[in-house]
This record gives structure tokens, C-alpha cells and sequence, in this order.
């Protein structure tokens, strides 16, 4: 891709030179290339150039248009360009235009660039051509004020998980509550045979009888 950008002051008011770029059908006036622009609707034109003596005839839509501020249109066909015309204020009676040229060259003769020049000069050729055009008349040749919006892409998908620097917010973690033990449960008393009640007093007797004699050692 070959881009050229280039950007001139002309003295007259904002809305003098934006309307005036509207008018496509006077740019053979100061675009040397151009032969005739064709205006088919409100957003496609038909272009004829001749270039090295090779006739070409392309169509182009405007894909966003915003009055007294930005123009963008692209081809629809090979060779394949896209362009950008934006205007700002400077004083009462002083705009600023700005043009930008993308385009895919097809050979040195037949290339699209050459619609506004091969180069930067040759695109600051067509914008003094211009200054010259629009700054000799009281006013624009006509005018469009119509406002062209771009098509919206599809969303992109939403991530499902929240990144970096998303703002969801989440609460913390609440602490587990202990579980209340509830009241002391009561002991439980067993009533026990008389036999087996003296079997363990028995036993008890020998395990300190036992201690005794290990103390005594």
C-alpha cells in the first residue's frame, strides 16, 4: 500500500471549503487526472481518469460523511483506494483541509495514486489547485450537508471471565460461623451388677498395690 498525506490552509470560512469539496463533479477543475466524477447517488460516484493516455473508470462510495468536519469514501472496485478529507477551522476565514490517500499501485501507468499524483508533491499540486479554485469565487459551486454514518462492525464478544481491569466487584469472603455446641450434654450413670462391681474394686486394689511397690524400689 502507498499512502500520501498532505495538508493546506485556503482563506475562506469552514463551510465554504467543505461545501465545496462535495461538488465531485467540478474536481476535473483542479485535479488534473480527473475527467469526470459521475454522482450516481447520495453515497456512490463514477469516476473517469486518464492516465498516460489509458482511459479508467472506477466507482467509490462515501462510507462516512460529517458536514464541516471529515469525508471518507474507498473504491469498489480494483485498483483499490481509500481516501480522507478532513477540515478545520483556523479563523472566521481561514480553514485547514487535510487529505490522505491509501491506495494499491497496478503497474506505473495504470495506478490510482495517480488520480491525485504519484506523490507528495503531486497531491500538494491538487490541494494549491484547489486553494486557487475555492478562494476565486464569493462561494461554493453547491452544496451537500447531508451526514453519512460508517457501518457498525458486530460486537465483539464478551469475555466470560472478568480480566484485569474489569470493574466487577467482588465481595469477600465471609468468614465460617462455628457451630454452637449446643448445652453440655449429661453424663450418663450406669447402675452395675454387685459382681462386677467388686471385680473392679478388686482390680483397683492390684494397680496400687502395683504403684506401691514401684515406689519403693
Amino acid at each position: 500500500m502507498t499512502t500520501v498525506t498532505q495538508t493546506i490552509t485556503v482563506d475562506v470560512p469552514l463551510s465554504q471549503a467543505y461545501n465545496q469539496w462535495t461538488q465531485l463533479e467540478d474536481f476535473p477543475t483542479f485535479i488534473d487526472p480527473v475527467d469526470e466524477v459521475i454522482q450516481l447517488d447520495d453515497k456512490h460516484n463514477e469516476w473517469v481518469i486518464s492516465i498516460g493516455g489509458v482511459e479508467r473508470r472506477y466507482q467509490t462510495e462515501v462510507i462516512h460523511q460529517e458536514p464541516d468536519a471529515r469525508i471518507v469514501w474507498t473504491s469498489l472496485e480494483t485498483p483499490r483506494h481509500t481516501g480522507v478529507v478532513e477540515f478545520q477551522e483556523r479563523a472566521p476565514e481561514q480553514t485547514e483541509v487535510t487529505v490522505a490517500l491509501e491506495w494499491e499501485p497496478e503497474g506505473v501507468i495504470e495506478n490510482v495514486g495517480a488520480m491525485f499524483g504519484r506523490d507528495s508533491a503531486a497531491v500538494d499540486k491538487a490541494l494549491h489547485n484547489f486553494k486557487d479554485f475555492i478562494e476565486g469565487r464569493g462561494d461554493a459551486t453547491g452544496l451537500w450537508r447531508g451526514t453519512i454514518t460508517p457501518k457498525k462492525e458486530h460486537a465483539m464478544s464478551q469475555p466470560t471471565s472478568p480480566g484485569p481491569d474489569s470493574t466487577e466487584v467482588h465481595e469477600p469472603a465471609q468468614p465460617e460461623r462455628p457451630v454452637h455446641p449446643g448445652p453440655p450434654e449429661e453424663p450418663i450413670h450406669r447402675e452395675l451388677d454387685p459382681e462386677t462391681e467388686d471385680a473392679l474394686r478388686a482390680q483397683q486394689e492390684r494397680h496400687l498395690d502395683q504403684w506401691r511397690g514401684n515406689q519403693r524400689v
